[in-house]
């Protein structure tokens, strides 16, 4: 059995409700229109459009809004996951003109990258066990967690201004103690 010819208002609400997800999720102008159109054929196919069709039109908008934004979710991760793959080789001709592939370069850090990047790692850890522990914690929420001062104040009920100076007090004492520190295991004078 066939089904009922669209409304325009039927157009019109998928249309909306993919407009208002596309809105909110920064894909490019390109990428939009795959989006939309994907979508629009998704909820037209009879057997879908058979369940969203039935409901009253209030609940019809919320379901098309929510179908809409995880489409163009599941449009994203798809997206990403074509840009992620891994491209072929690039082929070049040599002297003699044969095709020959390119060495991929090993992206991976060596054993001395590796070491130095350890040493770094145990500089910063001894630099920030030198903080007091108010001091730790808004670098942490500052810098680890990218909380906001605001966000700082409300969450610790200190004053902006203290927040502030602790950070600024922490800053100072990181630099410092990361410093000597670098002396102390690379023997670096200032």
């Amino acid at each position: 059995m066939q089904p009922a010819p669209y409304t325009s208002d039927e157009i019109q609400a998928l249309r909306a409700s993919i407009r208002w997800a596309i809105a909110r999720s920064g894909l490019c102008a390109g990428q939009r229109d795959d989006c939309a159109s994907e979508f629009v054929a998704e909820m037209l196919r009879p057997k879908t459009a058979e369940g969203w069709r039935k409901l009253p039109q209030a609940r019809r908008t919320a379901y098309l809004n929510v179908s809409a934004t995880h489409h163009v979710a599941r449009f994203q991760r798809i997206q990403e996951q074509r840009n992620n793959r891994e491209i072929p080789w690039p082929v070049a001709p040599d002297e003699d003109g044969h095709i020959r592939l390119w060495e991929p370069v090993d992206m991976a850090p060596g054993p001395e990258a590796a070491a130095i990047t350890k040493d770094e790692l145990r500089i910063v850890a001894a630099a920030l066990s030198d903080l007091s522990p108010w001091q730790r914690t808004v670098m942490e929420m500052r810098f680890s967690r990218k909380m906001s001062v605001r966000e700082i104040v409300d969450i610790t009920g200190k004053s902006a201004e203290a927040v502030r100076r602790g950070l600024c007090d922490a800053r100072k004492r990181l630099s410092g103690v990361m410093s000597v520190v670098r002396n102390r295991e690379y023997g670096q004078l200032q």
